[in-house]
């Protein structure tokens, strides 16, 4: 009976490649803090803590992606590219705060490669919800993205804290505007 007397809402959907994605996607460290996060056996806000900071002692050189973007195309070499929908990504932990799943846009956060103090530095950004901050970090909204291999075998992406391995040589991420009805 509840259901049936529930209000509805349409909220954007993300689709990386075909797979949809509600709150985010990610490439580069989040995905490695994902990858190790799985392989703990508990799912709780310690074992993300130390999921990150495994993949901060690990950390090595991505390689370098091309990266298409609201008209502009240039080559980067990323810590981190992270695409949301939505303004928490876990934990009460954002890195797009003003991110709405219903302005039809995904917000990026995007790093380049950067040393491990700037790392640090990131980590304490991340933890006030002001990555950008640190004024290597570049924030924007767009309605679709394209990654494209440089080299490698495939791209290692976190889509909505599920590690995923995508083994086409590029990447289409882009937003479906209202296109899902959820009960609130």
């Amino acid at each position: 009976m509840a259901i049936k007397a529930a209000k509805t809402t349409k909220i954007d959907v993300g689709s990386v490649n075909g797979t949809y994605f509600f709150s985010n996607t990610g490439f580069g460290f989040d995905a490695d803090v994902i990858k190790n996060y799985e392989a703990s056996e508990r799912r709780t806000l310690a074992c993300y803590i130390k999921a990150s900071l495994t993949s901060f002692k690990n950390y090595s050189k991505k390689k370098d992606l091309i990266i298409k973007i609201n008209g502009t195309t240039e080559i980067i070499n990323p810590f981190l590219i992270f695409i949301s929908n939505s303004n928490e990504l876990g934990y009460k932990l954002s890195l797009t705060p003003k991110a709405s799943l219903q302005d039809g846009l995904l917000d990026v956060v995007l790093v380049p490669k950067i040393g491990k103090l700037k790392m640090l530095l990131f980590g304490i950004c991340m933890l006030i919800k002001r990555p950008q901050l640190l004024q290597c970090v570049r924030c924007f909204r767009t309605n679709s993205l394209s990654l494209f291999r440089t080299q490698g075998t495939f791209f290692q992406s976190q889509i909505d804290g599920e590690l995923v391995t995508i083994k086409e040589s590029s990447v289409s991420v882009t937003i479906k505007n209202k296109a899902l009805s959820v009960i609130i």
